[in-house]
């Protein structure tokens, strides 16, 4: 009972806070908003979703800085409202999805915590509420780490749960550009983890069963991905080309419409940036940028309202999350772990044109999952058990007072 009355109050909160979020003011004409908006009157104006598909193979839809799918959704209803609503939905469905899985694979108290420790979550209310496509690639990437997390029994994946992973990887990449990112760090969990044959062996990594896993999740992505590739090969000559590439060889953020004014092509701007910048450039470039976007991560796990305050709870919450990741010895930890340093890593050096935890909002589901195991696992220590009681009021008063905050804006 005491998990049920813990996951309505995580619940309540998400509501509210996300009731409240919406309150606030938005300039809905600058930015990415602007953009996912003007695109979408567009596409509705032209005929909708699937005249965006046949653009995308035909070359004619070029711009490359939005990605199609949130695009496609958003025509349907292409109002700051409606792009608000389809925020919502995925969120509120990732956090469903999260609280259902953590339940059966998890445990109730594991459950409890990690709906209580999301539905306050400041950056997880906050992509609930924009029109852009966070909330939605949060949701994929939440799926994939579920479907990874639920092999973890057997140590093997089935051709339909592979041919699901690669759509959902697809459709990430359809989302947002980083999805190639998200893409390497499940092949690279298919490559390096313990996966065991049907007789229960483990496989070598030279193993037909393991390539024939990772062939049917990359031909599941590209067959998802091809509206996308095929349109950068034909238009860009790059199948995995987006307009941000420009800012790795960059100081400073520059309009993606400037350069595309300019005609000045990728490889030109890789020449002048290495031509100007000296190998211990780069280094205090990733350096700092590693120091930056680690502190982002943790931050990124706090509860609403403050945001630098975040991270006083997001660090124990990381710590504690990533202490579990280590010791589990889960299937999917490989894959964690590479998308954590894959984010760090890119990321890091992407923070002199642009810092947030947008770029990294997939991790928040999964380190506060991962985080609530722990305390439920130390909850429930012999030396330190907390009685649920206990731990309902614990929870309520957490989830009361980031809710109570964030509605009074104190």
């Amino acid at each position: 009972m005491f998990a049920l009355i813990c996951i309505a109050l995580g619940v309540s909160a998400y509501v509210l806070i996300v009731r409240q979020t919406l309150q606030e003011p938005v300039d809905f004409t600058r930015n990415d908003p602007a953009a996912y908006l003007r695109y979408a009157e567009e596409l509705s104006d032209a005929g909708g979703p699937l005249e965006m598909v046949r653009g995308l193979f035909s070359g004619s839809v070029t711009q490359a800085n939005q990605h199609p799918l949130y695009i496609m959704l958003l025509s349907l209803d292409p109002t700051p409202t409606g792009g608000q609503r389809l925020s919502m939905i995925f969120g509120a469905l990732t956090l469903l999805l999260v609280a259902v899985f953590s339940w059966r694979m998890l445990g109730p108290c594991t459950s409890a915590i990690v709906t209580v420790l999301l539905g306050t979550n400041g950056a997880f209310c906050y992509f609930s509420t924009l029109v852009t496509c966070e909330s939605l690639l949060v949701l994929l990437l939440t799926f994939v780490w579920v479907l990874i997390e639920q092999a973890d029994k057997t140590k093997s994946l089935s051709w339909f749960r592979s041919v699901v992973i690669g759509i959902l990887l697809g459709l990430a990449y359809l989302t947002k550009g980083t999805g190639p990112l998200f893409l390497a760090g499940v092949i690279g969990c298919l490559m390096l983890g313990r996966w065991r044959s049907s007789a229960g062996k483990t496989l070598a990594l030279t193993s037909s069963a393991r390539w024939k896993s990772i062939g049917i999740v990359m031909l599941s992505w590209f067959v998802i991905s091809s509206p996308l590739l095929v349109r950068n090969v034909r238009v860009y000559g790059n199948p995995l080309y987006n307009v941000n590439s420009y800012f790795m060889y960059m100081d400073d953020f520059v309009d993606p419409g400037i350069i595309k004014a300019n005609g000045i092509t990728l490889a030109e701007t890789r020449e002048e940036f290495f031509r100007t910048h000296s190998v211990s450039d780069l280094i205090a470039r990733e350096s700092k940028g590693i120091g930056i976007e680690t502190y982002v991560i943790m931050r990124s796990l706090g509860p609403a309202p403050y945001v630098e305050a975040r991270v006083f709870i997001g660090l124990p919450l990381f710590a504690v999350g990533s202490l579990v990741l280590l010791l589990r010895g889960s299937i999917a930890r490989s894959m964690v772990l590479l998308w954590l340093f894959f984010s760090i890593l890119l990321f890091a050096w992407y923070i002199p044109i642009a810092t947030g935890p947008r770029f990294t909002a997939p991790l928040i589901p999964i380190f506060s999952c991962l985080a609530a195991h722990g305390i439920s696992s130390w909850t429930h220590a012999s030396t330190s058990r907390i009685k649920p009681t206990i731990l309902t009021l614990i929870l309520a008063v957490y989830a009361a007072t980031w809710t109570v905050l964030t509605l009074t804006g104190a």
